[in-house]
């Protein structure tokens, strides 16, 4: 889970640093779309890894 956090404090700054004016209200729902696309990846990955092996 340390990946998901960093991914979503990474882009919550990022969104943070580019567009500073509208940082509130763009830095947090880009944040919580990278943080789930991370988990999904991840989930992903695992089943993924789990069909392969049934």
């Amino acid at each position: 889970m340390i990946t998901v956090e960093s991914v979503c404090i990474l882009s919550a700054e990022t969104i943070g640093i580019l567009f500073y004016n509208y940082s509130i209200l763009l830095s947090i729902p880009v944040a919580m779309l990278a943080g789930a696309l991370t988990i999904v990846t991840i989930e992903v990955y695992k089943n993924k890894s789990q069909i392969a092996i049934l």
